[in-house]
């Protein structure tokens, strides 16, 4: 069981290297076809007045000058990268401009098995914000979420798994077996508070299922106390010097928003390595 399709989502030159790193090393560990993905957004002018259109038009075209010129710089990094990996690689960028560009970098990525794509960060912009998390939910792909700060190399020897035996989380699980048989070390992390009378999440049947994959896990489960799921989760996964933490991602639309999960939001912020989710 492999990933034959990684698609790598590149949204900034500045950042390209660091996420072609990951995403270089996974497709070499599983044979893949890369394939790196780029869409340019329709460029935002506040218009006060219908009368200042006209004015504004050099403007515009100004901005998709830099996002065209930003686009072929990045296909010119991505595909050194690939070709010096000597890897199966495609470009998709095309020329036009996208309003609702996520939906369109959501609808490129159901054509593979899992999408690489790089943490938000503030100066990213308003409509950068959530990206990460909006993919998972649209695209229905597992998406690698690489942090931007800080070096990664995409070999995943020490995975900690959050469960608590939830849809999500058991798409995350089977969506990470690729990387979780090629790992050396694998925890469950099936977190509870202290004041449950039930017991902690029930985590036999998808340890078993892993160990049928040639997966061995070590369980784990800490009690919450008045510490937040996701400080749990970046302690644990610190301590266990892990590279990678799988998880599902929790959300729901409205009114063309997405409300995330404390956890999801949380984790995106400050994740401090890199995090497979799945919805």
């Amino acid at each position: 069981m492999a990933y034959k399709t990684i698609i790598v989502y590149l949204s900034k030159p500045s950042r390209a290297p660091q996420i072609m790193n990951v995403a270089i090393n996974l497709a070499l560990q599983n044979s893949s076809h890369l394939m790196g993905c780029h869409v340019m957004p329709e460029p935002i002018i506040p218009m006060y007045d219908i009368r200042a259109t006209g004015l504004m038009q050099p403007v515009i075209q100004q901005q998709q000058e830099l996002y065209k010129k930003n686009a072929g710089v990045l296909k010119k990094e991505f595909e050194t990268a690939a070709k010096g990996a000597k890897l199966n690689y495609s470009w998709n960028c095309d020329d036009n401009f996208y309003y609702n560009y996520s939906t369109v970098i959501s609808e490129r990525m159901r054509g593979a098995d899992i999408a690489i794509v790089s943490q938000y960060q503030e100066n990213d912009g308003e409509g950068w914000k959530n990206l990460p998390a909006r993919l998972t939910i649209n695209s229905g792909r597992p998406v690698l979420v690489v942090p931007y700060d800080g070096q990664f190399e995409g070999m995943f020897n020490n995975v900690v798994i959050a469960w608590n035996n939830s849809r999500e989380s058991a798409r995350a699980v089977f969506d990470a077996i690729p990387i979780l048989i090629n790992s050396k070390n694998v925890k469950i992390l099936s977190i509870h508070s202290d004041s449950d009378e039930s017991p902690p999440h029930p985590h036999n049947n998808i340890g078993l299922a892993l160990k049928r994959h040639g997966v061995e896990v070590i369980v784990d489960s800490p009690v919450a106390n008045e510490r937040s799921m996701s400080e749990i989760l970046i302690s644990e996964s610190q301590d266990f010097g892990a590279d990678l933490l799988v998880m599902g991602c929790y959300g729901r639309p409205r009114l063309q928003e997405f409300i995330f999960g404390g956890v999801t939001r949380d984790i995106l912020k400050s994740m401090p390595l890199p995090v497979l989710m799945s919805h």
